[in-house]
């Protein structure tokens, strides 16, 4: 990444290179997030690991893109008011990021909790039906032995 600071760039136009680069990595993120948050319910395991996967490779290079920038800035004079527009898109970015992270969080809670009741709902079925013998019977698993 380090390849687009040119220096026959100023540094307002490198920041701002930088900067939109970022915001793409954040918006494509952005987009695989309201996938997830649409299809939750729909989509296999298989299909959710593998946007698990795509989503860590993204945060991985916006975690490189956002240290680029740091280090420009840091190493840099003022901002332009391109830059500072910029600046404003990602903040927007990052926060509706943040909303779609928490709800989605919220829902994969939820959907733990739902899974969870019908697991323990269905041990203690199981454990019911075991229990059951008919009086004067031999066989201890009707149920079973139905089979």
């Amino acid at each position: 990444m380090s390849h687009i600071l040119q220096e026959e760039k100023g540094p307002a136009a490198q920041y701002d290179t930088l900067l939109e680069q970022a915001n793409g990595i954040y918006q494509e993120i952005e987009l695989h997030y309201q996938t997830m948050q649409n299809d939750l319910l729909a989509t296999s395991s298989r299909q959710t690991m593998q946007t698990v996967d795509t989503l860590n490779t993204l945060l991985h290079k916006a975690r490189a893109a956002d240290s680029l920038i740091a280090d420009a800035l840091y190493n840099g004079s003022g901002l332009s008011a391109s830059t500072s527009a910029l600046m404003e898109k990602r903040a927007a970015i990052l926060n509706r990021l943040y909303q779609a992270n928490r709800n989605i969080a919220a829902r994969a809670r939820n959907v733990q909790s739902l899974l969870r009741h019908e697991i323990s709902s269905l041990s203690t079925n199981y454990k019911a039906i075991t229990g059951y013998k008919p009086s004067g019977s031999d066989r201890t698993h009707i149920i079973r032995a139905a089979f």
